[in-house]
């Protein structure tokens, strides 16, 4: 079903399917608080892209990951499965010790209902506890989900940081 706002800005509302991806994406960013990997990149898709693009300048972000700075670029899940590998085995000297966080995803919003795919938006917030410092980064996330049946699969997730100055290492678990 889509309904208009006040504003004419359309909203798709399908109860069940909203709430469904409310929870999906809150698991997700539970399983990076976790640190339970395996269940963290049960959410992505094979041919899942990850991407987290830097400020072109004060209004647009960069958009062409193949001729600009991302900030983080995983091209597929086969990178996300090496970049957890790296966590994992302590080879990442950005993640060793492994910082903890607390993810904060709020207004889910499913911006677009297709047969095989989902288009949803969310704000998030995240604290991030190092040895030496905190953190707290915040900026939303444009995802792509696949539907087969009822079960969700990340096949794009765009972070957009509202920072345009970073302090401190950024990886997959802080944003």
């Amino acid at each position: 079903m889509v309904a208009f706002n006040d504003l004419g800005t359309t909203i798709v509302t399908d109860p069940e399917l909203e709430l469904a991806v409310q929870r999906f994406l809150f698991d997700e960013a539970l399983c990076l608080d976790d640190r339970r990997w395996s269940d963290w990149l049960a959410h992505y898709a094979e041919d899942a892209v990850f991407i987290m693009p830097t400020w072109a300048n004060n209004s647009q972000l960069t958009t062409d990951p193949d001729e600009e700075v991302q900030l983080i670029y995983l091209a597929s899940r086969a990178e996300m499965e090496d970049r957890v590998f790296r966590i994992e085995s302590g080879t990442s000297m950005a993640s060793t010790p492994a910082a903890r966080t607390c993810h904060l995803v709020t207004n889910v919003m499913t911006t677009q209902i297709e047969t095989f795919s989902v288009k949803a938006r969310a704000n998030w917030a995240v604290h991030t506890l190092t040895q030496a410092k905190r953190y707290l980064r915040s900026g939303y996330y444009n995802y792509i989900l696949r539907r087969e049946g009822n079960h969700l699969q990340i096949i794009n997730k765009h972070v957009t940081l509202l920072d345009h100055r970073i302090e401190g290492p950024i990886d997959i678990y802080n944003v």
